[in-house]
């Protein structure tokens, strides 16, 4: 499970701003079930310029109390193909690309939103050079 925030946001880079408002609403008590690295998920079926449907989130461990809009989310188990990215954002998409040539030559497709999780962020280092980020697409057999 996860504590979650949802919004549409203008663009992909301005995922920070989620982060500011769900650190901001977050009680501390939380802080202490935190159990694994951030994650976005991109819900939007593909890429897009503007206006991004994205949920941003911490998994915790136990019971915890949020108020909204921050919820606590169930994230299924899933099968993904996963790369990661050592640097800056700017190598998601060449890992994208990466991921479509995986797909297709294994036979699998898309089944359901992808979404990163940030190892290594900018709450860790401001230094882009560290950051490492695994890029997960769910898939299914087709």
């Amino acid at each position: 499970q996860a504590v979650t925030l949802r919004h549409r946001i203008p663009s992909y880079g301005d995922e920070g701003v989620l982060w500011d408002e769900l650190m901001r609403a977050l009680p501390p008590a939380v802080m202490a079930h935190i159990s694994g690295p951030a994650l976005a998920i991109f819900h939007d079926p593909e890429y897009r310029e503007s206006d991004v449907d994205v949920e941003i989130g911490l998994p915790v461990t136990g019971a915890v109390e949020v108020s909204e809009p921050v919820v606590v989310t169930q994230i299924p188990a899933l099968d993904v193909v996963v790369v990661t990215v050592n640097g800056s954002y700017d190598g998601i998409s060449k890992a994208m690309s990466a991921v479509a040539t995986w797909m297709d030559t294994h036979g699998v497709t898309v089944a359901g939103p992808m979404y990163n999780r940030y190892l290594v962020s900018p709450a860790q280092t401001e230094n882009p050079d560290e950051w490492v980020t695994e890029v997960c697409v769910p898939v299914a057999n087709t």
